[in-house]
C-alpha cells in the first residue's frame, strides 16, 4: 500500500532458455528508504532520471502477456506489481495478463525449495542458487534474481507436476 517499486526485472523462459531479459529503474514518487537502499544498493539518486511506473506499465504488462508468472518469494512481488497496477488505473482484472489477475497463482520456488530441500540449510535465493551452481553475480538485482528464479525452478522441475493445475495445488498444501 506504501512502499513502492524501485526497480523491475523481467526474465521471459521459452522451453527452459532465457529469450528476453528487461530491468528497469523506476522513479517511486518518494524518498527511498536507507533499509531498502541498504539491501537493493538502489538510492534516490539512482532513480531521480528514471521513468514512473506509469510510464513502464504498457510495456511491462506487454511482457507478461501470455506468461505464466514465476518469482522467488512471490507474494511480495505479486502484492507491489498489483499494487503499482492499482495506482496507474489498471487494477488487476481477467482482462490483464495473468501475472496481473487476482486469481492467478503465481509459482514460488521458494515453496518449492523447502519442501524439495527442506534438509539443506539455506533457502535464500543466494544460498540455493549457488547451492544448485546457478551464478547469481548481482544479487537483490531485480533481473538477476529473476533470471535465478527461473533457473532455479527448471532445475527444480524433473521433481514437480507437469501440469499448472496439479502444480498450483501442491505448491498450496506445501506452502
Amino acid at each position: 500500500e506504501r512502499d513502492r517499486v524501485v526497480e523491475m526485472g523481467i526474465v521471459v523462459f521459452d522451453h527452459g532458455v532465457v529469450t528476453q531479459k528487461r530491468q528497469w529503474l523506476i522513479h517511486p514518487e518518494m524518498a527511498i528508504p536507507d533499509e531498502s537502499k541498504a539491501i537493493h544498493g538502489i538510492g534516490d539518486d539512482e532513480v531521480k532520471d528514471a521513468p514512473k511506473f506509469r510510464e513502464l506499465a504498457v510495456e511491462i504488462a506487454a511482457l507478461l502477456e501470455g506468461r505464466i508468472p514465476v518469482a522467488y518469494n512471490a507474494e511480495f512481488d505479486r502484492k507491489f506489481l498489483h499494487a503499482e497496477f492499482t495506482r496507474t488505473g489498471r487494477a488487476p482484472s481477467d482482462a490483464q495478463p495473468p501475472a496481473l489477475r487476482p486469481d492467478v497463482v503465481w509459482i514460488d520456488p521458494l515453496v518449492w525449495v523447502r519442501e524439495l530441500q527442506k534438509y539443506e540449510k539455506g533457502k535464500k535465493l543466494t544460498e540455493v542458487a549457488a547451492r544448485m551452481g546457478i551464478a547469481l553475480d548481482n544479487a537483490h538485482r531485480a533481473d538477476a534474481d529473476a533470471e535465478a528464479a527461473g533457473l532455479v525452478l527448471l532445475a527444480l522441475a524433473s521433481q514437480m507436476p507437469n501440469t499448472y493445475g496439479e502444480l498450483v495445488r501442491l505448491q498450496g498444501q506445501y506452502a
